[in-house]
């Protein structure tokens, strides 16, 4: 799903099995990426919150 610049994907096989990973890899995007998993995004909300 994409909401704004943010792109959330789900890997019920887990993120090593998927084929975004590699594609995202090799894509020449405009700008520089990240990516967190669920738990740190609540982590560091949490932290933000304190």
């Amino acid at each position: 799903m994409v909401v704004g610049r943010e792109l959330f994907t789900d890997f019920p096989d887990g993120q090593g099995r998927s084929n975004l990973i590699p594609v995202l890899q090799k894509a020449k995007l405009s700008q520089a990426n990240t990516g967190r998993n669920w738990n740190t995004v609540q982590k560091l909300l949490a932290a933000l919150d304190s």
